[in-house]
């Protein structure tokens, strides 16, 4: 299998080739802040399936909450990513990289005792342990 080089639009913040769906869960990057840390989470919707759109619902804001007894718990969480990678190997990308994907921060505490995200952190450029606030 020979390698692949996927370029990022820098004016758009958009990886070329790949699917755009549009999260409204963002918002400006403040100018100060660098990208430092890559965020890693494997998610299933409903806990335990997987394949399904409902993670893509999720991030656009258009998920069924009744369609599910488990959504009902996260009813009104709004989450993203920058990309979203499917076991098939489609790549879909949510969130402009200049723009703050809505994963961390004061969803963290949430996100992780609903959707029980399992999430490592590698901080870019060093062998330091990253953790989330």
């Amino acid at each position: 299998m020979g390698r692949v080089l996927m370029q990022i639009d820098k004016v758009r913040g958009l990886l070329d080739g790949v699917r755009y769906a549009l999260s409204p869960n963002c918002d400006t990057r403040p100018a100060e802040a660098a990208i430092n840390a890559l965020v890693i989470h494997t998610i299933s919707m409903p806990p335990g399936e997987y394949g399904g759109a409902d993670v893509e619902h999720l991030f656009c804001n258009s998920l069924d909450f009744t369609c599910h007894h488990f959504y009902r718990e996260i009813d009104g969480i709004s989450v993203s990513a920058h990309l979203f990678i499917r076991r098939d190997g489609q790549i879909i990308q949510f969130v402009p990289f200049q723009e703050r994907a809505w994963h961390a921060g004061r969803y963290t505490v949430r996100i992780y005792q609903h959707m029980r995200a399992v999430d490592s952190l590698a901080q870019l450029g060093s062998r330091e342990e990253c953790r989330c606030p």
